[in-house]
Formats: C-alpha cells, sequence, structure tokens
C-alpha cells in the first residue's frame, strides 16, 4: 500500500494471526467538545459530531504491547461523510502507553467498495527504564475539528510482521569546476570529460549519481548565451545515449541535466537514467532564473515527477537551481513520494555574505542552512552538485550535511539507508505529512492571483 507520504508497506502479513484488540472505549478529551459514538469493533464503529467546531473524539482500541523490537501491521477501513474538512477532519493514531512512543497512521489505499484503508508499520519500543516494556498498543480512531458529519471506521486489524531490511545506498554528486584545462570548445568535449567523470564515481561504488546543472554546455564560449539553442540536445539522443550506456556499463543510476531542444522549444532539463541504461523520467525546470533564461527563450515545466530506480527501491525526484528559491518545488516532489531529490545547480542568491550591491561574496554557512532546510522541512536526502566545484554536497533528513565538497573533490559521496529515518521514537517523515492540513493552503494555490473577467 502507498500513499502521497511515499511511504510504502510491502508486507502483507500473515492474516492468519491477525491480533485482536483486548478492549474498544470511546474516547475523547472533555465532554464539551465528545462526538456521539455507536457501534462496535468486530462489525462498524460510527463517530457522529456533537455540532461543535472543536469536535475531537473517537473510539481508542487496545492491544497487547509486543516487545520491544517487534513489528506490526495496522490497517483499518475509514469512509466519511458530511465533515468540513474531508479526510483531514479524521485520523488513526497509535502510541504504545507508559512510553512516549507514537506514529499516525497514513499510509492509504483506495477500496473498490468506496472505502478506503488506512495502514502503517509499527515497531514497539525498546525501554532501558522500568518498567521495560509498554503496558499496551493503544489505536486511535478519531473525528476532529468538524461541527457536522459522520465517520466509520471498520476491519481493525493487527498483523506480525518482520523487521524491514536495510535499504542501503551510495549517493553521489559530482562538481564541475573552473576553469576546466583543457577548456571545453564543443558539447563533446563536455561529454568526454563527464563520462570519464561518471566512471569514477562508479569505481567509488556511487550507485545515483547526480551531475551538475546544463553540464554538456557548461564552460563553453560566450556565443552559448547569444543562441543557446544551438548548443541544446535532443532527449533521447546520442548524448544521452552515452550516459545510458555508462549508466548499464557501470550498473549505476545518473542525473544528468541538459538544455534540451524539444521541436521549437528550449528546455532546461534534468534526465534521470537507471541501472539497466533506462530513461525513466524527465523534468523540465519549473521556476527559471530571471531574466536571462527567460531572455533566452526558454520555456519552464510545470509538473514534478518522482521516479524509481532498483537500488534500494529509491524513489527519485529532480528540481533544478532556481527550483530551490521557491520552496513549493521540494515540497512537490516529496509530497509525490520523493525520497531522494537531486538539485543540479549554479548557485543562489540567497548564498551571499551581502545582499547590497556591488560585489557579493559566497557564503557557505547561507548555502548549507538553505539545502539543510530543503532536506530537513520534506524529509528527504537532498543531493546538491554544482557547477564551480564549491558546494556539492549530501544533505540528510534530520538537517545534516553528510558531505561537501570545498572546491578540491569532482566528486563528493555518502552512504545512507532509506529505512533509517527513526527520530524519538517516530519516524519524523511521517509527522511532516501528518501536520499538513491541504484544505488551509488555498492562498497557495492561485486563490490570491488576478481574476479578469472572461467576459471583457
Amino acid at each position: 500500500m502507498s500513499s502521497a507520504s511515499g511511504i510504502t508497506n510491502v508486507e502483507a502479513g500473515n492474516p492468519d494471526i491477525t491480533i485482536k484488540p483486548l478492549r474498544c472505549e470511546a474516547w475523547a478529551p472533555r465532554p464539551q467538545i465528545a462526538p456521539r459514538f455507536s457501534g462496535s469493533w468486530d462489525s462498524t464503529l460510527r463517530i457522529e459530531s456533537g455540532g461543535s467546531a472543536g469536535c475531537y473524539g473517537g473510539f481508542e482500541l487496545f492491544y497487547p504491547p509486543g516487545k520491544g523490537g517487534e513489528h506490526f501491521l495496522f490497517s483499518v477501513e475509514v469512509r466519511w461523510k458530511g465533515l468540513k474538512y474531508g479526510f483531514e477532519s479524521l485520523s488513526a493514531e497509535a502510541s504504545w502507553v507508559g512510553t512516549d512512543t507514537w506514529s499516525p497512521i497514513l499510509d492509504r489505499q483506495k477500496n473498490d467498495d468506496g472505502w478506503l484503508t488506512l495502514s502503517q508499520r509499527l515497531a514497539a519500543p525498546r525501554l532501558a527504564a522500568p518498567p521495560g516494556e509498554a503496558t499496551a498498543l493503544s489505536v486511535k480512531l478519531l473525528l476532529r475539528w468538524s461541527a457536522t458529519g459522520v465517520v466509520e471506521w471498520r476491519r481493525p486489524r493487527l498483523i506480525p510482521i518482520p523487521p524491514p531490511p536495510p535499504r542501503r545506498l551510495r549517493l553521489g554528486a559530482a562538481s564541475s569546476p573552473l576553469p576546466v584545462y583543457p577548456p571545453p570548445t564543443s558539447v563533446q568535449d563536455n561529454l568526454e570529460r563527464l563520462l570519464k567523470v561518471g566512471r569514477r564515481a562508479a569505481a567509488q561504488g556511487v550507485q545515483l549519481l547526480c551531475l551538475p546543472e546544463v553540464i554538456l554546455s557548461w564552460g563553453l564560449p560566450d556565443r552559448q548565451n547569444e543562441d543557446p539553442y544551438a548548443y541544446a540536445v535532443t532527449v533521447p539522443g546520442p548524448e544521452t545515449d552515452a550516459f545510458c550506456r555508462l549508466a548499464a556499463d557501470c550498473r549505476m543510476a545518473i542525473c544528468l541535466p541538459v538544455k534540451e531542444r524539444e521541436k521549437e522549444l528550449l528546455r532546461n532539463t534534468a534526465v534521470l537514467i537507471d541501472e539497466d541504461g533506462n530513461i525513466v523520467a524527465k523534468y523540465h525546470k519549473v521556476h527559471l532564473a530571471p531574466p536571462l533564461e527567460m531572455w533566452w527563450g526558454i520555456t519552464p515545466g510545470d509538473q514534478y515527477v518522482v521516479a524509481p530506480i532498483k537500488t534500494a527501491g529509491a524513489r527519485v525526484g529532480m528540481n533544478i537551481c532556481m527550483d530551490s528559491s521557491v520552496e513549493e518545488a521540494a515540497r512537490c516532489t516529496a509530497r509525490l513520494g520523493a525520497e531522494i531529490l537531486c538539485l543540479p545547480i549554479m548557485g543562489d542568491h540567497r548564498a551571499t555574505a551581502r545582499w547590497e550591491p556591488g560585489p557579493h561574496n559566497f557564503d557557505i554557512c547561507r548555502w548549507m542552512m538553505i539545502h539543510q532546510m530543503r532536506a530537513m522541512d520534506n524529509q528527504i536526502y537532498l543531493v546538491v552538485a554544482r557547477n564551480n566545484g564549491f558546494g556539492s554536497g549530501i544533505f540528510a533528513p534530520d538537517g545534516t550535511t553528510l558531505v561537501m565538497d570545498g572546491g578540491n573533490f569532482p566528486i563528493v559521496h555518502a552512504d545512507v539507508d532509506l529505512n533509517n529515518l527513526k527520530r524519538r521514537n517516530v519516524a519524523f517523515k511521517d509527522v511532516c505529512w501528518y501536520e499538513r492540513r491541504e484544505a488551509t493552503y488555498g492562498c497557495l494555490a492561485g486563490d490570491l492571483l488576478p481574476v479578469v473577467d472572461e467576459n471583457w
């Protein structure tokens, strides 16, 4: 089962060993905002709003706590009508009584009969302090913050499952220091140099390599600014074919950024090539760098993409340079399920020591802060590949810089485990998406845009 959060429960569990709840109780923080309750856990649990805008409450199921380190898959089906915020006016949450271990139940899948299945992997906490184990596993099935409507829950199931295996992956970011000797005079010059960089990365065990922005035309004579279309390539084409062969030969996925000719259009593009040498995704830069990219006639994209690679089953998304200045670019890509975000980039206008007119010095502290926050806000591994060989790096979901290039190395890499996102007894990635309230974000989706009468 998968969800917009990008979390996947691949274990179906064994339904023959489903654990039944010890008891089921109605629950609310206080009587004044309690909903109305009816039904039973082995048929259907019904929660109807009591009429308060702050209505909050539901049913609490209690299960045996299990032993520390044991894993379970919890699932339940739900449907609703008349709620103020729709799906956001309901919630399923698990906690171990007597501990601070808590988890939202987020993964969702629509059933053919109109019900929605919510599920989540749960891990019993290991506790060193007395009493040493939780006293029970509690699952709350709730209606929240709606003066109207009803929620129905059915078929709660708790199934023992094995712990997830590690999903290890070596991420790599390549730099392109300037000046390059000998200086490139053609796309072919850059192509040959970058193929060598790719083989060097593969020799270092890199399994996903991100190259810098528009790297095939980087460092060419200035006339590219007068006619950038002349330096653009087709996708697929001879240049991408060469990297597809490299990827297949080295069993290494590659994010290849190019200036792309697409009929009459000129695009700033990132191509994702998997370990078999197949192009699995193509991303067109959504936020162009003003004013030159507009003046060069580059056409922006309007979609974010995420695609899987075979190594660790990783889900990879792509942004390009100026996209980083708009937080929604990374957020949308992560929302589509990206666990890794490749960011080919030239620089960042915010990463300067001074913001007044005059010479601007690169501020490495600002640079790290920008990428650390992007990684942490969206709970992704961020792979940043910068053209000028200073600042390429890999940033973790906990906000740390795993590795960064100080201008001396063409390739940096870091080993990660995509299943190791636990912080304070809960996967913070789950909290990241649980906290969102999409219904309140209308002003980010065009509500503040000017409107012109269509009958003019």
